[in-house]
């Protein structure tokens, strides 16, 4: 008790002493004003009705002000110290601006960009984009922030990131960044995971700071060129085409922009390891330091490993893969603009696990397919038959009769400008190099009865070079875009299918350099856009975007097989006549104009409403059995899609920062959208992963798309995502199959949802943070491969009697202490995807039997009607140790 009484007496002395102190201290701090004038950088008006905030550097401290008729304002009683100024306004934006208040009175100019037009005057690049900044634009975007990036796994890539955004379903047969997939942006297909069902593909343009990551002639990107979210700081999904100064040349259905990680002006260093399970494991470096007082510089690297969850059967193994990705820049901040110089690349290399069978495929007179594949004789080898109800929900072939690797890998290297030429004036130009290959390499050995095609070595790449320039120029009322996008690129595609053993094959041995089936074709690509955007402040809430872009798509196809496989040029070698491609060399020239509107009009100063409409054009869809390949380019046109959106937006900016440090603000946005999609080819499979493009038509996607993001208090924050599509076939008939007419397009869920939440509390002496993420994803219709309807005989096709893919809903978790200070913190986290351990299929469809197909050359099929499935992962456990923030 006497202990207790001396502690408190000298508590209270100590406080008597510092309240004695400080008041002499409080009476001699230093107080200031800041006056300034909130005016328009062009014109020099003042800007009425707008909130100047000052924010202390701690950012608890906040003193605000409204703007006058003529845009002053005026804040008093302003301890000294050093603060940053922001405004909040319906149509003007001005970059944040740090100062320091010290004695007497600091007078500031604050100029003001119409929001309108790019806010990034005197940004030092194309910055991750901000909730505000969407706010002001009149086009259906999101953007996926740290927050929701910190809410995935720590070895997941770009696709698991993407589902996070309305709309978005992503199917791939691993759950880490190094597995391709197949992603569905509100209908609109992109990437490559060999699906049945999914009808034309390509269908949004991805970037990397700017930089076009899509194959230039297929339009195809692969999640894992983008494997490792610790070197992202942010993504924006622009839905529709976008404006016409913004867009990529596969824009159709969207753009998915990702942006890397800044240099700092300060030298900062981060660092994370991760293991987990199935193998998981992974590392992150990044160092960032200042040169001089403009120069900065950047290097990250990151690189993760696993097992996959997917059984081999019968080895005891799973299915390897890995991932790295490395970036670096050079960052000049000059007084008027920006000079960067930057660097990336990433692979993703995985294991390619099998589709399996639902319940085993029945055969003639009731065999069954085993995990052992077929004989000399064409008959079932015995053993266990294969299928998720018999040798186990995720099981995949053994390696011994099935086994394929997927490397997908991007290089480039771009130098990007920035320079403000003044009066609210600037010009951007981005020259870049992009290199991307991919390489496939299998060995079937599952049915070894006239198996030709054992073996395959699928290697191509693509060399693009481009250039995009914008210049900015604000003129009275009006703020204008023009510039150019200019493209040129190699693509080769090549591909060999083989068998050395004369006994499997049934006939002559071949080899990779006398195949069985070949092909190798270039295409040369000259692709030139010329784009004008007026942008009119029509008044201080309505502004009005108008906007065209010319394009010109060229396309030069040469016939290389023969030149790359020599020997079977000769009518006596094994491999004579056994070029897939059967098409001779071809040009293609397509001139299209694309026009786009879109309308915003203020509500409040936190709430506006907008529409837009735009008409995008690509280059035809190819493939191996498509246009230029093994269809006549004969009247071929280029493919296009008028869209058409319209909605709310709804953002503020809250007092003060959450516990984390970020800035606390609330968003959403709710619209609706009405998109058809023109002159598409639909390929249809014909085994050996080929496809062959049998008709064109059109399709239509309407539906709602809703995100939000509010910042309940600082210790609390919740983000979600809500999206309804419905998609058709409007006009689509396929010769010898039948009409699609009003029939679903499949792989598109009828609906899709995320929520996520975010805790955090003081514990000890650090930060104790969970996370919890729901996300749902609706039935799709289900894609009927077999040729067994009895309402229209032989159909392919959207399923005629209506069945879908189940739906499924899967709930993630983590949790995180972090503790040291917070420029130097260290964080440990548990990460837990498929927290309950559900059991779902990510993708299904009714096979025709040709995929198990056994007997000489294949030629009986196997469990027609019947479903194959790729399995969605089971539940994963990560666990991170990271140092920096």
């Amino acid at each position: 008790m006497n202990t207790l009484r001396t502690r408190v007496g000298a508590a209270l002395l100590a406080c008597v002493s510092s309240c004695l102190l400080g008041t002499g201290a409080a009476h001699a701090e230093t107080i200031g004003s800041v006056t300034g004038t909130f005016e328009s950088i062009v014109g020099h008006n003042g800007i009425a009705g707008a909130q100047v905030l000052l924010i202390g550097a701690d950012g608890q401290r906040v003193y605000h002000a409204s703007t006058d008729a003529h845009g002053h304002f005026r804040l008093t009683g302003i301890p000294a110290g050093a603060y940053r100024v922001e405004t909040q306004s319906t149509t003007f934006y001005t970059a944040p601006l740090p100062v320091r208040v010290g004695d007497g009175d600091l007078r500031l100019t604050l100029e003001g960009v119409r929001t309108i037009a790019a806010i990034a005057v005197n940004a030092p690049r194309r910055l991750a984009p901000s909730k505000a900044g969407l706010f002001h634009t009149s086009q259906t975007e999101v953007v996926l922030d740290k927050n929701i990036i910190k809410s995935q796994a720590p070895l997941a890539g770009s696709e698991q990131l993407l589902a996070a955004a309305p709309g978005v379903m992503q199917a791939s047969y691993g759950s880490t960044g190094a597995a391709k997939g197949m992603i569905s942006l509100r209908g609109f297909k992109q990437g490559w995971a060999n699906q049945a069902g999914v009808v034309d593909d390509g269908l949004f343009g991805v970037t990397l700071n700017g930089v076009y990551l899509n194959n230039p002639q297929t339009g195809i990107w692969e999640p894992n060129e983008v494997p490792d979210l610790s070197i992202i700081s942010g993504s924006r999904v622009t839905f529709g085409p976008g404006n016409v100064a913004t867009r990529t040349f596969d824009s159709m259905g969207g753009t998915v922009d990702f942006y890397t990680i800044l240099p700092s002006k300060d030298s900062t260093l981060r660092a994370s390891t991760t293991t987990g399970s199935y193998g998981g494991r992974g590392y992150h470096l990044d160092f960032s330091r200042a040169l001089s007082s403009h120069w900065s510089m950047l290097v990250a690297q990151g690189r993760t490993f696993s097992q996959g969850f997917r059984d081999i059967y019968g080895s005891g193994q799973s299915a390897p893969g890995s991932t790295y990705g490395t970036f670096a820049e050079f960052q000049d901040l000059f007084p008027k603009g920006s000079l960067l110089f930057f660097g990336y690349a990433a692979d993703g290399v995985d294991y390619r696990p099998n589709l399996v069978p639902v319940t085993p495929l029945v055969g003639p007179n009731g065999a069954v397919v085993t995990v052992n594949g077929f004989d000399l004789q064409g008959n079932p080898i015995p053993g266990p038959a294969y299928s998720q109800a018999t040798t186990g929900f995720y099981s995949a072939l053994p390696g011994s009769v099935w086994q394929k690797t997927d490397t997908n890998a991007t290089r480039l290297g771009a130098v990007d400008l920035t320079y403000n030429t003044g009066y609210g004036s600037y010009l951007t130009n981005q020259l870049w190099y992009r290199h991307g290959d991919r390489l496939h390499v299998k060995d079937f050995n599952f049915d070894q009865s006239g198996n030709t095609s054992r073996y395959e070595y699928n290697n191509p790449f693509s060399n693009a070079f481009g250039d995009t320039f914008t210049y900015h120029l604000a003129h009275g009322p009006h703020d204008i875009a023009v510039g150019m996008n200019l493209l040129y690129s190699h693509y080769e595609t090549r591909n060999a299918f083989w068998n050395t053993d004369p006994v499997e094959s049934g006939g002559p041995a071949t080899s990779q350099q006398a195949p069985s089936n070949f092909r190798s074709n270039d295409f040369w690509m000259s692709d030139a856009a010329l784009f004008f955007q007026d942008s009119v402040h029509l008044s201080e809430r309505a502004n009005l975007i108008l906007g065209a872009r010319t394009v010109a798509l060229n396309t030069s196809f040469v016939n290389n097989g023969l030149a790359a496989f020599p020997i079977c040029a000769d009518p006596t070698s094994v491999c004579y006549g056994n070029n897939h491609t059967n098409q001779p060399n071809s040009t293609t020239g397509f001139h299209e104009l694309e026009p786009s509107f879109s309308f915003r009009y203020a509500l409040a100063r936190n709430l506006a409403g907008y529409v837009s409409y735009g008409r995008a054009v690509r280059n035809p869809q190819t493939s191996p059995g498509g246009p230029y390949q093994r269809v006549s380019v004969q009247g071929l046109v280029p493919e296009a899609t008028d869209d058409t959106e319209g909605g709310l937006k709804f953002y503020r900016r809250l007092v003060g920062q959450n516990l984390d440090g970020s800035d606390r603000e609330d968003s959403a946005t709710i619209g609706l959208f009405d998109s058809t999609l023109l002159n598409q080819n639909i390929p249809l499979s014909v085994g050996q992963g080929l496809k062959v493009s049998s008709a064109s038509g059109s399709s239509r996607y309407t539906g709602l798309t809703f995100a939000f993001n509010a910042d309940v208090d600082r210790a609390f924050q919740m983000f979600g995502s809500y999206s309804i599509t419905h998609a058709i076939f409007s006009t689509y008939n396929v010769p010898g199959v039948g009409s699609y007419n009003g029939l679903p397009v499949t792989q598109t869920p009828k609906d899709t949802g995320n929520l996520g939440l975010v805790a955090s509390f003081h514990a000890g002496k650090g930060l104790l943070t969970a996370r919890a993420w729901d996300q749902f994803v609706g039935p799709q219709p289900l894609w009927d491969n077999s040729g067994t309807s009895t309402i229209i005989p032989g159909f392919q096709g959207p399923d005629l009697l209506g069945r879908t893919i189940p739906s499924y809903n899967l709930v993630n978790g983590s949790l995180s202490y972090r503790v040291g200070t917070k420029n130097e913190p260290v964080t440990l986290s548990v990460n837990a995807t498929n927290l309950f351990n559900r059991k779902y299929n990510v993708f299904e469809y009714l096979t025709s039997g040709a995929y198990f197909a056994g007997g000489a050359g294949q030629g009986t099929n196997y469990g027609a009607g019947q479903l194959l499935a790729d399995p969605g992962a089971p539940r994963e456990v990560q666990f991170t140790v990271s140092v920096g923030e």
